[in-house]
């Protein structure tokens, strides 16, 4: 970043992917973390909230120590891109992230986003679906390389191939293209869900045990679904 494109930065004034700080604290690695929830940014340290240039002090190891804490105190960790910029007698630390591809990450247990030219704390439900998107799903759809194919039944994907079929669909494959084209199979491995619904034989996985109290500490056992 250069002196022209910091004085243009400072003409904009704070933004979505642009904070200022006079100095390097908690507060930087608060913005960090939500820049990385949101669509990346930059932290200028040493510029006042009047948006004047007062510079920073730092020494050989102030950067690599900066960073050494903004690792620590994330999660999943992010390492920014850092930058010194000079300008007359004055230093100013850049700090830059893309948006992180593992969200929300986590500032010592709380999350943030970017809205506008502030940080706001994520509410439970915003941190689940977070989760969810950068996963593109749950866990039920990850492939798992304790399961073999060989742990399907094809009686049982055809049985539901024909309940599908029963109830309108039209549906030709035959189940091993079936579960692949449901992506069940991707790449020779099966997924959770597919361990779950088609398993050959019964086991604690795929088993679910029903039940009722008969008194308060009694339970009648019903039915177990498979």
């Amino acid at each position: 970043m250069t002196e022209k494109e910091i004085k243009s930065i400072l003409n904009k004034g704070e933004g979505l992917t642009i904070e200022f700080k006079s100095s390097f604290n908690t507060e930087v690695i608060e913005t960090l973390a939500a820049f990385a929830n949101t669509i990346g940014g930059s932290v200028l340290i040493g510029i006042s909230n009047e948006l004047k240039l007062i510079g920073v002090s730092i020494n050989s190891e102030s950067i690599q120590n900066w960073l050494n804490e903004i690792k620590s105190k994330t999660s999943p960790s992010i390492i920014p891109d850092s930058e010194i910029v000079t300008i007359g007698l004055k230093k100013i630390v850049v700090f830059s992230i893309q948006e992180f591809p593992i969200k929300p990450v986590a500032l010592k247990g709380k999350y943030y986003k970017r809205v506008a030219n502030s940080n706001h704390a994520l509410s439970t439900q915003e941190v689940v679906n977070m989760h969810l998107q950068s996963f593109n799903t749950s866990w039920d759809y990850h492939t798992n390389n304790q399961f073999s194919i060989k742990d399907i039944s094809d009686e049982k994907v055809q049985h539901a191939i024909d309940s599908i079929n029963r109830a309108g669909g039209h549906i030709a494959e035959d189940p091993m293209s079936f579960l692949i084209k449901c992506d069940l199979i991707r790449e020779g491995l099966i997924t959770n869900a597919a361990y779950l619904l088609f398993k050959k034989e019964d086991s604690v996985l795929t088993t679910i045990e029903l039940g009722r109290f008969q008194t308060e500490i009694i339970i009648n056992r019903l039915h177990a679904i498979s």
